[in-house]
């Protein structure tokens, strides 16, 4: 009984441990046919106009002030990486911020908080696979999405 108690114990304390320490993660592709909107996208690819919505802020190393909206309210640096041979748009809390091409990267600054981080390579048949979306709380980290042909990783530092 002392050891089932002490295994019960041992559990509890590394699953706290475990769950505290949210660093890294993965997950399945999602594949399939278009049929509708995308919950995921709040705004798909756009032209540029004055009051063009973005997640994307001037960082510091680009001449934002040291007061200025990310650069001292703890920014966010958000990476995304295309290990596959597609062209892949990519989404910040549902807004359209680019594409990467075949085997390229892409990356931004965005301001401080809860982040989502979604991407989707679309095909001529309709069909579409989608990473994501991975959504952690990002405050002055690093946020990068991998992403592969039949799985994606995330990593925040």
């Amino acid at each position: 009984m002392k050891k089932f108690i002490l295994l019960v114990f041992t559990t509890f304390i590394m699953a706290g441990f475990t769950f505290g320490q949210e660093k890294i993660g993965s997950g399945d592709v999602a594949k399939g046919k278009s049929r509708g909107g995308d919950p995921n996208i709040k705004m798909e690819k756009r032209m540029n106009t004055a009051d063009m919505e973005t997640q994307a802020i001037k960082p510091a190393e680009k001449g934002a002030r040291a007061d200025a909206r990310g650069a001292g309210s703890g920014s966010c640096y958000v990476y995304f990486e295309n290990f596959t041979n597609w062209y892949i748009d990519c989404y910040v809390d549902g807004y359209y911020e680019g594409y990467m091409a075949p085997y390229g990267d892409g990356s931004l600054t965005v301001g401080s908080g809860n982040t989502c981080l979604y991407a989707v390579a679309e095909f001529d048949d309709g069909s579409r696979v989608s990473w994501g979306p991975v959504c952690k709380d990002c405050y002055y980290n690093d946020f990068e999405l991998e992403v592969w042909d039949d799985f994606y990783n995330w990593y925040l530092d």
